[in-house]
Parts: structure tokens; C-alpha cells; sequence
């Protein structure tokens, strides 16, 4: 038996060494592994035969990364949470090659934090901007558990330089994207008292005269819960009393449905989230907070707030969001309606298509990105004219 023991050192050895594979394989390694031998020959063969499981609209690589993102978002949160922030960083260096300006900002107190993403460093707004700098206060999405500040930055980008082109040098875009405390450390409503701190920052520090409030997914919905705060009967006095308000709100695949229970049955889903990690970050969110405090779907219709100048919603008919988002959007337009309600749908396109699957990586997404970011481009500029 004691001979024995080199033996079962190194059967010990190799056990676990699978093991660690097994518990990293949604790492770089597994990944790639699983991009070449499972998500590509796959979407290659059901393109090949037609297949339905797949929209259309989508060629054989987008559907493979899209089928990546959905199975390595089935790992643990702080999985997840990781290689979000390393896609994070890669958003960021890429944005700054297309030529934006990123400049990571922390106020004396700590009580706000995030980044400006401008088209020049002399647009960044230190103290009493002009009129003609418009600021959107933006909030990334990630379930609340994920994401930061730089994510989507070639997005935010792309949308500043659409507009600033649009409005031939009368105005300019400029994007403060917040830092805010992840889930489950900081649960809800953590991220909606960021952004409120950010709010009274922009008007009552920096001076913003024309701001807009927007967010993709999670942020979307912590958008409309700081909007809720701000005016109507949910408001908080020391927001209700501030000169300037939000005169616009962006709304890209918001999370309005947190227990996912309005999936819509007609239509196909091709999605880059998965319900079990919906339902698991909901859990890491919301847990233990009561359901009238956060879900959208209970809060009375007479209860929300909206932008005066118009609120702009686009998601795609792909994502499982997509049937929640229609039942909220019913919802709202049998109580006091949405003043200057604007929505678009897209065929095909998964969650966030507008944001996460803009660059020319992704030639199937990318025209209808561009198309969205277009749209966006010249509501706000209808919002800060009229």
C-alpha cells in the first residue's frame, strides 16, 4: 500500500487540477474553447438549415458571441462581476482609440463617483457650464451586481460625437457615467442613492443647466426609480426644490420586471442573458427588500414620474426583457401616460443590442445600433430645443 502513494499522489494531483479547470472554465481559456467548439459550429448549423432558433438578423458570429455571453453569465455573481469589469477595461481602451475623452472623477466626500466621457477635454464641465453643454447622467446596467462606470464607453461615444454632428456645433453631448456600490454587498435601493447624490452634484456643484437621465437594463431601472424621487408624489423634497430637472429620460432594455414573470410566449428569444442569472441577481438585489419598494410592476401608475420634454425606450424583440417591457409600458398608458413617450422595437436584436454589439466587430447588430443611436441622437436634440 505504501507503494502505492506516488501513485495516488499524482491521480490527487490530476483530480485536482480538473477540478480547478472545471471551476475556471468560464476563464479566457474556457471561453475560447467553448466560442470555437460549441457556439460557432453550432449557429453555423442551424444558419445552414434555416433553422428558426435563430432570428434572422443575425449572422453566424453574433449569434456565437451571443451564445458565449449567455453561457459564461451562468457562472457564479463574482464570476461574472470579473470578467464584466475586464470587458469593462477593453470598452474603455477602445473607446479612447475611436478619440474620447474618459476622466474618472471622486468628489472630496466620496459621495460621488464615475467618469466623463466627452468628444473634447474642453467640454468636460468643471464649474457653471453654458447652456449649450447638455449633460446625460447615465447609469450602466449589470443586474446591479456587475458592470462600471467605463462599461459601454464606445456606445456613449459613438451617441456624443451623433450628436454633436446633428447639432452642428450649437450644443454639445457630454456623458457622466456613475460609479455605483454593486449588489450583494449594497443592496436596493444603494445604486438609486448613488445617483440621487450624483443629481444634486451636476446641479448644485457643477452647475448643469441641461441635463437628461438615462440607463441600459438595471440602470434603466434605477432611472425611473430616481425619477420617481425627484417629482411627482414620490418626491424628495430636497430633489423637488432643485432648479434644474431632468428635461429627458433614455430608457435601453430597462429591467422593469425583476422576477421575469411577463416573458412574452409569441415570438422568439435569442437573448445574451439568461433567466436563471436574472432571477439570481434579483436575489442578490432584492433580497429581503420589500416588493412595493422596488418592483415596477406593483408600484401604482400614478405613483411615476416622467421627463416633461419626453421619454425614449428602445430594446429588442429578441430579449426576454421584451414582453415585460411591453406590459409595463400597457401599464403606464392606462394610468396618466408618459408625456412624449417615444419606443422602439427591433427585430431580432437581443438586450442591449444598442449598446453592447455597436462596433464593427458585430457587422450584423451593428447597423441596427447605429440606427438606434441616430434615434437617440435626435430625440435629445428635440428635447433640449423644444
Amino acid at each position: 500500500m505504501l507503494s502505492d502513494l506516488p501513485l495516488l499522489a499524482r491521480r490527487a494531483a490530476q483530480a485536482g487540477a480538473l477540478y480547478l479547470l472545471w471551476r475556471q472554465r468560464r476563464g479566457a481559456l474556457g471561453t475560447l474553447l467553448y466560442l470555437l467548439l460549441v457556439a460557432l459550429p453550432t449557429s453555423a448549423a442551424q444558419k445552414l438549415v434555416g433553422s428558426k432558433a435563430v432570428p434572422t438578423q443575425l449572422d453566424v458570429w453574433t449569434a456565437a458571441v451571443i451564445r458565449v455571453i449567455r453561457w459564461s453569465s451562468q457562472g457564479s455573481v463574482q464570476q461574472v462581476a470579473s470578467g464584466l469589469t475586464k470587458v469593462s477595461l477593453a470598452e474603455a481602451v477602445v473607446a479612447r482609440r475611436m478619440g474620447a475623452i474618459i476622466k474618472r472623477v471622486k468628489t472630496p466626500d466620496g459621495n460621488v463617483e464615475g467618469c466623463w466621457i466627452a468628444g473634447r477635454l474642453d467640454h468636460i464641465p468643471t464649474f457653471d457650464p453654458p447652456k449649450e453643454c447638455v449633460v446625460l447622467l447615465y447609469i450602466h446596467g449589470g443586474g446591479y451586481c456587475a458592470n462600471n462606470c467605463e462599461s459601454l464607453a464606445p456606445h456613449h461615444f459613438e451617441l456624443i460625437r451623433t450628436f454633436n454632428a446633428l447639432v452642428e456645433g450649437t450644443k454639445h453631448l457630454v456623458i457622466f457615467s456613475l460609479e455605483y456600490p454593486l449588489a450583494p454587498k449594497h443592496k436596493f435601493p444603494a445604486a438609486v442613492d448613488a445617483a440621487q447624490d450624483a443629481y444634486l452634484w451636476l446641479v448644485q456643484s457643477v452647475g448643469v443647466k441641461t441635463l437628461l437621465v438615462g440607463g441600459d437594463s438595471a440602470g434603466g431601472h434605477c432611472a425611473i426609480h430616481l425619477m420617481n424621487r425627484i417629482g411627482g408624489r414620490l418626491a424628495l423634497p430636497q430633489l423637488a426644490v432643485l432648479p434644474v430637472k431632468p428635461l429627458a429620460s433614455l430608457l435601453f432594455s430597462p429591467y422593469v420586471d425583476a422576477d421575469a414573470v411577463n416573458i412574452a410566449k409569441d415570438r422568439l428569444h435569442f437573448d445574451s442573458i439568461h433567466l436563471d442569472v436574472t432571477h439570481t441577481f434579483s436575489r442578490h438585489a432584492f433580497g429581503g427588500v420589500p416588493e412595493n419598494i422596488h418592483n415596477l410592476m406593483v408600484l401604482p401608475a400614478k405613483d411615476f414620474h416622467f421627463a416633461p420634454k419626453g421619454t425614449l425606450v428602445i430594446y429588442g424583440n429578441a430579449e426576454y426583457l421584451s414582453g415585460p417591457i411591453e406590459v409595463f409600458l400597457g401599464r403606464l398608458s392606462k394610468g396618466r401616460g408618459v408625456p412624449g413617450l417615444e419606443v422602439h422595437k427591433y427585430e431580432g436584436m437581443p438586450h442591449d443590442f444598442n449598446v453592447m454589439f455597436i462596433l464593427p466587430a458585430y457587422p450584423a447588430t451593428r447597423p441596427h445600433a447605429l440606427n438606434a443611436v441616430q434615434k437617440t441622437a435626435v430625440f435629445i436634440q428635440k428635447a433640449v430645443d423644444s
